[in-house]
């Protein structure tokens, strides 16, 4: 019987968890095309500096993370109604926000990438739920590239 209160004291704890809508490169095009910060499609890989690791917060599972910001560079192609630009060298500010203990984090190997304009820095918004990069795979290359013609959804 004691093992039962127990088990039901322990399930009664409050569940915390972050619940993130599923990434959607149709979604994100739609909400960067409303937006009144200009927004530029970009594909390839950054990099951050050598060396560099993200900060280590004292407890990981506090509940007051705070974002950081990371400039990476990269050679990135950038979307036209023809396809993909050259690939030029471009150093982008990385923004990385928090939500509790939960924290987004640079993208990993070539990413489709919709970079903010702010006054002639490119900033990529990393958020706890992300939205603003994918991966590369050829489905979400064709989604995109249906999205720059005017065909998106």
């Amino acid at each position: 019987m004691r093992a039962l209160v127990l088990l039901l004291a322990l399930a009664a704890q409050p569940a915390h968890a972050l619940s993130c809508l599923r990434p959607e490169p149709a979604r994100t095009f739609a909400e960067a095309d409303a937006s009144p910060a200009g927004y530029r499609i970009a594909r390839g890989t950054l990099a951050p500096p050598e060396g560099w690791t993200a900060p280590a917060s004292e407890d990981p599972g506090a509940p007051d993370r705070r974002g950081y910001a990371v400039e990476a560079t990269g050679a990135l192609r950038f979307a036209t109604r023809d396809g993909w630009s050259a690939p030029r060298p471009v150093r982008v500010t990385i923004e990385v926000g928090c939500v509790a203990h939960w924290c987004g984090a640079p993208p990993a190997g070539e990413a489709v990438l919709f970079l903010r304009d702010a006054g002639g820095t490119l900033v990529l918004d990393e958020a706890a739920c992300p939205m603003w990069s994918f991966p590369a795979t050829p489905e979400v290359l064709a989604e995109l590239r249906r999205c720059v013609r005017g065909a998106c959804g």
